[in-house]
């Protein structure tokens, strides 16, 4: 089986919907790790998303639950699996003195290469899809999961429509479609473009982007736009239940 074919939910060729798009080629690692306790001295591990970039590229670190805290930075071509020295090297290169902890326990660690890919139709007869069997996409701004609630959320509103005779046409269902995928390929274009500007390796554009960031960072509306947005607040929902 090929890569690509492997990026496709089981499912979809035997219900003809073609699951369009593809993998990006910039390679990541992904670990979830453990630090060691802060000393009075030393750096901390602030319990917040760090996003640090670099020369060499760039890097994240999420605070998780239990403790673990999860890194995930790009790396060339065939790196493989990390272990605690090659995950501690990304920070100690990646990352200014105040996001720069120790690495004391690999809890899971696996390299991997963002797919993008989406549903030629999200309801086809009695087939509807939802979630990740009809969107994939970069995990830029964390918005696959919402994404995928609000797909069944929308879908069981109009079903719901249709079991209690509010509607009596079975051919509202069709709305579903109409109304979840536009979202969802915009959902696409929008993490890939963040994407794009996270994986920029030419000298000049790396620059541009920076002194981009730096003079937008403090406007004033920009952390309310953003969080709208990565948040899904101004998504439209007419197939919600109450909503017409």
């Amino acid at each position: 089986m090929d890569r690509a074919a492997e990026d496709e939910p089981p499912g979809l060729a035997q219900a003809g919907i073609a699951f369009e798009g593809q993998r990006r080629p910039q390679e990541y690692a992904l670990a979830d790790v453990k630090m060691t306790e802060p000393t009075k001295t030393g750096p901390t591990v602030t319990p917040r998303v760090t996003f640090t970039f670099s020369p060499d590229g760039m890097l994240l670190q999420s605070p998780l639950p239990d403790g673990i805290v999860r890194v995930v930075a790009s790396v060339p071509g065939g790196t493989g699996t990390l272990d605690k020295a090659g995950v501690q090297a990304l920070i100690d290169h990646r990352c200014g003195p105040a996001e720069r902890a120790t690495v004391a326990e690999i809890v899971r660690s696996t390299p991997y290469q963002v797919t993008s890919r989406l549903a030629a139709t999200f309801a086809q007869g009695r087939v509807f899809l939802a979630g990740d069997a009809a969107h994939v996409h970069s995990p830029a701004g964390g918005q696959g999961m919402n994404t995928g609630i609000q797909d069944a959320v929308h879908l069981a509103g109009l079903l719901a429509r249709v079991l209690r005779g509010r509607q009596a046409d079975p051919g509202i269902l069709a709305r579903y479609d109409t109304e979840r995928r536009p979202n969802a390929a915009a959902l696409l274009g929008f993490t890939g473009q963040l994407t794009s500007v996270a994986e920029l390796s030419d000298p000049t554009e790396m620059k541009l982007r920076d002194e981009v960031l730096a003079r937008i960072r403090d406007l004033p509306d920009l952390a309310p736009f953003l969080a709208r947005r990565l948040a899904q607040l101004d998504v439209p929902r007419p197939g919600w239940p109450g909503q017409h």
